[in-house]
């Protein structure tokens, strides 16, 4: 079990989870890095020589585990302790760490997709534009403070500084040209405390979603919000395929899963059914191309 204890509620008491996982008979080590960063290198390090990776944290953390468990082969079991709790809304995996820790005794496992943007792993989503200086506004003591309530005035503030960007874009082999204030191109189904990438998405159906807004004044933009909360584009390009390349005129940042590392050019592909992972008996699979 690793643990970011950085995360938003990663320095609560994790004994009964523990207890719960040991009823069962599940042994865990439990592991706090000092440094978020350091989380993968600690599943590359172990995960050879334990039965599956449990891994606690937000959705920034969970996604730079997810290629290191990848890597082991192992079945990761999720402990959302973050602020938005993306991945475990599109698993739709309880927020209280006890009951998650049931679903992981429960035992019951399903293959979900991974995205790879040039060398680095994601889960939920990439984006370039909006989410980027949305990312940058976001504090750790903020978040922790107010929970998903940080992202309202951080989004606002990015609306009104929104820069228009011309990129090209090679879906699958078709090439188109946008100018655009926003991209994502989402694995799952759920990212940015609660938006929906598409409707039709899912972690399970292979595809990569990708969606650009184009250059509105932030009153429009508002109005037009609960369409992304619902997946819904009427007024923007939609696609989807298994491998999405993007370019710009300058390099531009691009975060994944919440944290800024990439840069484009960006190369991004599916890779189906790659990580093992716990979900609740009830689960449903959501997307209409799923599997």
């Amino acid at each position: 079990m690793v643990v970011n204890r950085r995360s938003r509620s990663g320095s609560g008491d994790l004994s009964a989870c523990l207890a719960i996982l040991r009823e069962v008979g599940i042994e865990s080590d439990l592991m706090m890095p000092a440094e978020p960063a350091q989380i993968a290198s600690t599943i590359r390090a172990h995960g050879a020589g334990v039965d599956l990776v449990v891994v606690g944290g937000g959705d920034g953390t969970l996604g730079s585990a997810a290629g290191a468990v990848f890597e082991t082969g192992r079945p990761m079991g999720i402990i959302p302790l973050g602020t938005a709790n993306d991945l475990a809304r599109t698993l739709q995996l309880p927020d209280d760490p006890v009951a998650a820790c049931r679903v992981i005794a429960g035992g019951r496992i399903r293959r979900i997709d991974l995205g790879r943007i040039n060398r680095r792993y994601f889960i939920n989503a990439a984006s370039i534009g909006i989410g980027v200086r949305v990312a940058h506004r976001l504090s750790h003591r903020l978040k922790s403070r107010v929970g998903v309530l940080a992202f309202v005035p951080a989004l606002l503030a990015a609306l009104r500084e929104q820069h228009p960007f011309q990129a090209e874009i090679v879906c699958d082999g078709i090439t188109r040209q946008v100018r655009t204030i926003q991209l994502t191109i989402g694995n799952g189904r759920h990212y940015g405390a609660g938006l929906t990438v598409a409707e039709e998405a899912g972690l399970e159906d292979g595809l990569l979603f990708l969606y650009s807004i184009p250059p509105a004044t932030p009153l429009r933009l508002l109005a037009e919000s609960p369409g992304l909360l619902r997946g819904r584009h009427r007024r923007r390009l939609l696609l989807s395929g298994r491998r999405i390349q993007i370019t710009t005129p300058t390099p531009m940042p691009i975060d994944t899963d919440g944290e800024v590392t990439e840069s484009t050019p960006a190369d991004l592909e599916v890779i189906p059914a790659a990580l093992p992972v716990f979900v609740a008996g009830d689960y449903v699979t959501e997307g209409n191309h799923a599997a």
